[in-house]
C-alpha cells in the first residue's frame, strides 16, 4: 500500500502564484494506479 497526505503543487507565474494542487490524499492498494493531469 501507498499512502500519500496533503500533496500540494504551486507555479510562479509572471502574475504571481497559481496553486494547481491543494491538499491532495490518496492510497494505492497493491495493483491500482493513479494518474493526476493538470
Amino acid at each position: 500500500m501507498i499512502r500519500v497526505n496533503n500533496v500540494c503543487k504551486k507555479y510562479h507565474t509572471n502574475s504571481g502564484w497559481k496553486t494547481v494542487l491543494k491538499n491532495i490524499n490518496f492510497e494505492l492498494q497493491k495493483g491500482e494506479k493513479i494518474g493526476i493531469s493538470i
